[in-house]
């Protein structure tokens, strides 16, 4: 977006494509420096305490002792200090290190407790490259340089069931499966790895809902995470039956209605009151007490206009507090 003073923007580019370099070199990534920002899925800033993100002011701003600040996929943006880089005395090669470290970030690494990882917080004057313990978790998430990838994701409209789907606090619903989750407004985009943007959260889930448009629940096995839109909690994740006692592992599909859940498996659904925080006392109940005309759903949706469930290509619309249920042609999935 803009280069610092103090040295020739010939030097910065330079750095800057040793820095990404290093990480295509021992992954299938490789890097194009682009002339229109709205193509760019990473941004370069060089500012202050007061810097801009993506033609805003940036909401996190660099303190006296921060050198940088980066942001995890997708929104791809480091910014550097200029009060180090280059106002002050720190060396090119400091600048390369830290430039490597952040970009790190911008490709969904997260901090290491190794000192002798690259992405330590704090080791700073010891790496020219990345780290073998640096190289084999960006492997991990983009495979080795120069061998096949996993297949590609498949895309939405290909999908012929689901594990799981919310609608964030903006309205955004997206669909889980496998290892993959898709906004539902791109029928025709592939999937994204998980993983990219609930770090944490392994594929295959189970069940999710959201609750109070913040925090999203997810589900697997006999455990569950708990995120606040797109950071897990600290202590996750945790036991079903420590944090939901009475609902069984392994769940097809849960929802909220009224600020309770309504978690179902097989042909029984559960209720559970998070008021009084335990199920009630007739759970678990068959599936034909709410009419619902089918079992074993793949998921569960509540929306601001109606609350649905899914097997396979087709969705079920509860209407009349569960009193009428439409079977309709699920066509997220049959574009």
């Amino acid at each position: 977006m803009n280069f610092p003073t103090g040295q020739p923007q010939s030097v910065i580019r330079y750095l800057l494509d040793k820095a990404f370099s290093a990480w295509s070199n021992v992954t299938n990534l490789d890097f194009v420096e682009v002339t229109f920002v709205d193509r760019a899925d990473i941004e370069i800033v060089f500012g202050g305490q007061v810097h801009w993100s993506r033609g805003e002011r940036c909401s996190f701003p660099m303190d006296t002792d921060v050198f940088a600040h980066a942001f995890y996929p997708e929104e791809g943006s480091v910014h550097f200090n200029t009060k180090y880089y280059f106002d002050g005395g720190e060396s090119l090669g400091q600048f390369l290190e830290v430039a490597m470290h952040e970009i790190g970030h911008v490709l969904g690494l997260d901090h290491s407790k190794s000192k002798a990882s690259l992405m330590h917080l704090t080791e700073i004057g010891r790496f020219t490259e990345p780290q073998p313990i640096d190289v084999k978790n960006i492997q991990r998430l983009y495979g080795v340089r120069g061998e096949s990838m996993r297949a590609a994701a498949p895309r939405l409209c290909s999908l012929t069931a689901m594990d799981a789907a919310i609608q964030t606090s903006n309205g955004v619903i997206y669909v889980f499966a496998g290892d993959y989750f898709y906004d539902v407004s791109n029928k025709f985009a592939p999937g994204k790895l998980i993983s990219s943007k609930w770090k944490g959260l392994p594929g295959n889930i189970d069940a999710a809902f959201t609750y109070n448009g913040e925090k999203i629940f997810f589900f697997k096995n006999d455990l569950y995470w708990t995120f606040n839109e797109t950071r897990m909690l600290p202590g996750h994740p945790r036991q079903i039956r420590d944090g939901f006692p009475g609902l069984p592992n392994n769940l097809d599909a849960t929802l909220v209605s009224d600020g309770d859940i309504y978690a179902f498996r097989g042909d029984q659904y559960w209720y559970y009151s998070v008021k009084d925080k335990r199920i009630s006392g007739d759970s678990p109940s068959s599936t034909r007490r709410i009419h619902l005309p089918t079992t074993h759903f793949d998921a569960a949706l509540n929306t601001e206009s109606a609350i649905m469930t899914f097997k396979g290509g087709n969705f079920f619309r509860w209407s009349d507090g569960g009193r009428s249920v439409q079977m309709l042609r699920n066509s997220w999935f049959q574009c």
